[in-house]
């Protein structure tokens, strides 16, 4: 049981998964991110905590919402574990919009805290593949097949 992982052993356990990871090259102030996809929709870690060792991952999946993208949501928000926001421009504090659809964003993190094991990350990851999954149930909602680098 381990407090702090690598975003190659992170990857690794996406991999045994039978899933696409794919490590993005690191940037100036952005997390160590690892992008995936699964039922044909894109997603991404993002590792917690400054590398090579990290604290925790937040797996995070964007989405485009017909309609208003707070109520939605909340809608989510009330059925499910993972949690669901409207991306909010500051430059403008409206929500961020796009031919009549609204950037929404799903999230759930996992902290490493006092120790977890490669068995639990895989349970939080297939997990997370399921929240990603309901997503097809929702036809309002379109999402990327690919990231943006």
């Amino acid at each position: 049981m381990k407090n702090l992982y690598t975003v190659d052993e992170i990857a690794a356990v996406i991999r045994e998964l039978g899933l696409d990871a794919e490590i993005l090259p690191d940037e100036p102030d952005c997390d160590t991110r690892i992008n995936s996809r699964t039922y044909g929709i894109a997603w991404q870690i993002a590792m917690t905590g400054d590398g090579p060792f990290h604290l925790g991952i937040r797996a995070r999946v964007p989405l485009w919402v017909r309609g208003d993208p707070l109520r939605w949501a909340n809608d989510w928000n009330r059925t499910r574990w993972s949690q669901a926001f409207a991306a909010i421009d500051p430059d403008t504090n409206r929500p961020v919009t796009s031919e009549r659809t609204y950037m929404v964003g799903i999230e759930s993190t996992l902290i490493f805290g006092t120790g977890v094991t490669p068995e639990y990350i895989a349970g939080f990851i297939d997990w997370w593949t399921e929240e990603v999954n309901a997503l097809s149930e929702f036809p309002e909602v379109t999402f990327y097949a690919e990231l943006p680098q």
